[in-house]
């Protein structure tokens, strides 16, 4: 989940809100039991939420999650004080940690100025721990209904559980997403998004394993004169005919193409085997390249390609598979270019 201004401001803006109602419900309970304290604690909160709102629409993300946590622990600190321990509201805090750390991981991420959430949390620690000495030693002033307690205690509990499960799956997507991005930056070449040496090493690896290599070729292409692009039309140029190339090599069935570094491509058969029908669909791309017209800033060039290529045998490694086809590359290097050698 990648996050961005306009996400965090949505999550932003539907976490005030929801605390607004929830107020709004707290209010009428306090009310309904006598708790005048409380009452007029919650309408300070009720106004208070419309003003956080406002501040994580304007941007103001460390007055938003600095005034939002100061507020939960002084109502949770305030409510503890005065009714007791009985009716839930110290789960509150749990749950506000959880928010407190994912805020600070938005924030970050958003590289937009925020306050350790640590040092914070360290405040509701002592908020908590201090409310239930209190209470320990010096009771409380006003007895909320059996009921009461019980249905606050439930409230608490599935709004903790809520919040806590919501984002440690927020923080397990992004994980997994974060993971599967790296594995592909891993794996591909930035400039052709082509797969790269890495994931054709683990790609190859992977066949041997499991049903072994017998009928398979590669092919290792070089475009021709590639230095001497870049001296003439400078390295943009390069880049763009590294680029062209790759889109005609790739998406093609059966047939993996990789860059192997620099101007190099490597392909791999995956069903088109044996050597006649492989040659002939290398050869199709070679002359692909060689009839193409490359327009760069005004000019317009043609580029060739030589390609060696090599099939697989049993007495084989899959590092003298792969030296047999360099080999044959640079034979057809030595000996006119724009050829395929096999």
């Amino acid at each position: 989940m990648e996050m961005n201004v306009r996400r965090a401001k949505l999550m932003g803006s539907i976490l005030s809100i929801s605390f607004f109602f929830i107020h709004v419900l707290m209010y009428n309970i306090f009310l309904q039991c006598g708790v005048t304290p409380m009452v007029r604690f919650n309408v300070f909160s009720i106004l208070f939420y419309p003003f956080m709102t406002v501040c994580i629409l304007k941007g103001w993300y460390r007055l938003y999650g600095f005034g939002t946590y100061l507020e939960v622990v002084a109502h949770m600190t305030l409510s503890i004080i005065f009714t007791g321990w009985d009716n839930g509201f110290q789960v509150t805090l749990f749950a506000l940690s959880v928010l407190a750390f994912y805020a600070e991981y938005v924030c970050s991420t958003l590289k937009t100025k925020y306050f350790r959430v640590l040092s914070i949390c360290i405040v509701g620690m002592v908020a908590y721990i201090g409310s239930y000495i209190y209470v320990f030693f010096h009771g409380h002033p006003y007895n909320m209904p059996v009921k009461a307690n019980y249905c606050l205690t439930i409230i608490w509990g599935i709004v903790t559980f809520i919040i806590v499960i919501a984002v440690m799956q927020v923080f397990i997507y992004i994980v997994k997403e974060s993971e599967e991005k790296l594995e592909h930056q891993m794996s591909h070449d930035k400039l052709t998004t082509l797969p790269n040496r890495y994931y054709f090493s683990n790609y190859i690896e992977d066949i041997n394993n499991n049903r072994g290599l017998n009928g398979y070729w590669i092919a290792i292409a070089d475009i021709d004169d590639f230095k001497q692009i870049n001296d003439t039309y400078g390295h943009n140029c390069g880049d763009y005919v590294l680029a062209t190339v790759s889109d005609i090599f790739r998406n093609h069935d059966e047939v993996l193409c990789c860059r192997w570094g620099g101007e190099e491509f490597i392909f791999v058969s995956s069903g088109r085997g044996g050597q006649v029908e492989g040659y002939e669909f290398i050869d199709d791309l070679r002359k692909i390249i060689e009839n193409y017209e490359f327009r760069f800033n005004g000019f317009s060039f043609y580029v060739t390609v030589t390609i060696g290529m090599a099939v697989y045998d049993n007495d084989m490694t899959i590092d003298s598979w792969i030296s047999t086809a360099d080999g044959k590359l640079y034979e057809g290097k030595h000996n006119g270019k724009n050829k395929i050698v096999l």
